[in-house]
């Protein structure tokens, strides 16, 4: 089950972490494409709200 975060700022605080990681990982595999993880980083976060 996922978390529900309700307000602003831990949303905001859990997209820029989720951001960050995905960055941190394409930078030490080399590779990669930032587009469709940032894009999805957003999608799980409004999942966590309980929006869809």
């Amino acid at each position: 089950m996922e978390p529900k975060i309700k307000d602003t700022k831990g949303l905001k605080i859990m997209a820029d972490t989720i951001r960050r990681d995905i960055i941190n990982m394409l930078a030490e595999a080399g590779s990669g494409h930032t587009a469709g993880p940032l894009g999805m980083a957003v999608k799980e976060v409004l999942k966590m709200k309980g929006e869809r």
